[in-house]
């Protein structure tokens, strides 16, 4: 049955205490997919910790077998959730997650080199989301053979046209037009330094321009 574990499945259950008050979530990660890192841990307790701060529509960027994009779905003001991951296994397992953990209405995952995804459906979803998108969640890799921040730098410039401008709802103040929100996990780049507002926790808000 579709979300039901599988005898090789590996799985990673977090409490309700761990998602801050979102529920217990269930993940699985088969041999050769994306399996939670202690990273992915303290953003997912980010995210319910700053949950208040998160609604409507939302890309999650390297979404791997889909628990960021998952836990935000469980969050009564957010609306939707876009995944996008550039293994097809990874995008195989986060859909099969959301459905395990009730969040499948809520999510869509699709297969993607960074915000290009490789699918007509997965094309057509993000193009509906472009201008009005009011979140993105990343938990990016540091990248290897320059300074470490290349895929984060490819999240915060992809966002540009997809973020919408200004505030959501009020619920950030310090966000004013024409700034963009694009949450990153404990991500601090020297070049956007003076654009990075609300910094508490570990779950941090970067001002697009």
């Amino acid at each position: 049955m579709a979300g039901e574990p599988g005898p090789q499945d590996h799985q990673t259950v977090l409490t309700a205490e761990e998602t801050g008050g979102l529920g217990e979530l269930r993940i699985q990660h088969p041999p050769g997919t994306f399996a939670l890192t202690p990273a992915s841990h303290i953003a997912l307790e980010a995210i319910g910790e700053h949950q208040r701060l998160l609604a409507g529509n939302g890309i999650d960027w390297g979404t791997g077998t889909g628990c960021l994009a998952i836990v935000a779905a469980k969050i009564g003001a957010v609306r939707r959730v876009v995944g996008l991951d550039i293994s097809v296994q990874n995008v195989e397992s986060a859909r099969r997650n959301a459905a395990l953990n009730g969040a499948a209405e809520k999510t869509a995952f699709f297969v993607a080199d960074s915000y290009v995804p490789t699918s007509e459906p997965g094309r057509q979803a993000l193009q509906s989301l472009r201008g009005c998108t009011d979140f993105i969640l990343a938990n990016p890799p540091s990248s290897d053979g320059d300074d470490g921040f290349s895929f984060r730098r490819l999240v915060l410039d992809g966002a540009r046209q997809f973020l919408a401008p200004g505030m959501h709802g009020g619920r950030s103040p310090q966000l004013r037009a024409p700034h963009r929100r694009c949450w990153i996990w404990q991500v601090v780049l020297e070049a956007c330094r003076d654009h990075i507002v609300e910094p508490s926790g570990l779950l941090r808000p970067i001002a697009v321009e």
